[in-house]
């Protein structure tokens, strides 16, 4: 039976060894990829440069683990031990979280197919629905001449800025388990090697039904029965919210009952988007 501190060392050491191969992969990418021609260099890459697609399948998958253990890590902190950390600490883990959710959201934009391009619509939309001040956000997200400029940005250096300064402290001693290192290695690689991308479809093209990342399943099933307002900016926030200060409260274990009936409630959401789409 694993100790508590066993399984804590194992999420976090294998979480930032996930965050360092998606760096390191997704920095070797980049130096190929051009955000005026986001489809087509990313086709370039997976056909043309050699051993491409490995890469966008080592960045996709480590990214993709990255997050779900990120998660996983954050829950642990959430039930057992995040009254042993400051605010500010605890605030910059929880802040990684969606910083996560974003960047791989804008990767998913930058893929620049159809279904990048209709995450990005979708995006703009959901900024110009917040009252009064939507118009005057949509400049920090998308730039009106190059749409794939600002996603471009974010997903490449300010996000991933932001999470390395976040975690630099761990990475001082992400070798020092180094039995988990490894086994995150090696598990990344062997499911690079074996588990293909999801095909693309162009951005021209037309398609019956789109589904963003699986991350926004929940939300986007959510667009059926809200308005972008609410599904889009208002639960998020809140949920986020109650999250960040959540060290600050006296009472703690309803907010924490809140937070496991919202994430059952949005895994069902998730679970129906997949059986309706």
């Amino acid at each position: 039976m694993l100790k508590k501190e066993e399984i804590r060392a194992f999420l976090g050491e294998t979480c930032l060894a996930m965050m360092v191969i998606s760096v390191l992969s997704g920095t070797i990418i980049t130096f190929h990829y051009d955000y005026h021609m986001p489809y087509k260099t990313t086709q370039f890459i997976t056909y043309a440069v050699p051993f491409g697609w490995f890469l966008r399948r080592l960045h996709y998958w480590s990214s993709e683990f990255f997050l779900i253990f990120l998660i996983l890590h954050t829950f642990w902190h959430l039930y057992f031990d995040y009254k042993k950390h400051s605010f500010f600490t605890w605030l910059i883990v929880t802040l990684s979280v969606p910083a996560t959710l974003f960047v791989m959201f804008t990767g998913f934009i930058l893929k620049g197919d159809l279904e990048g391009l209709s995450a990005l619509l979708i995006m703009k939309n959901t900024l110009l629905s917040i009252p009064f001040f939507g118009s005057y956000i949509i400049p920090f997200f998308i730039n009106t001449q190059d749409k794939y400029y600002l996603p471009f940005l974010y997903h490449c250096f300010i996000i991933p800025l932001f999470l390395l300064f976040s975690t630099f402290i761990h990475l001082k001693r992400i070798f020092s388990k180094s039995l988990y290192t490894l086994y995150s290695c090696v598990l990344c690689l062997l499911v690079a090697i074996f588990f293909p991308l999801f095909p693309s479809f162009p951005p021209f093209s037309t398609a019956q039904a789109l589904k963003g990342p699986w991350f926004f399943w929940g939300i986007q099933e959510a667009y059926e029965f809200l308005s972008p307002f609410m599904a889009g900016i208002v639960m998020p926030f809140v949920f986020f919210f109650l999250l960040f200060s959540l060290p600050l409260l006296k009472d703690e274990k309803p907010i924490r009952f809140i937070f496991s009936v919202s994430v059952f409630v949005y895994c069902l959401l998730s679970i129906y988007f997949i059986i309706v789409t």
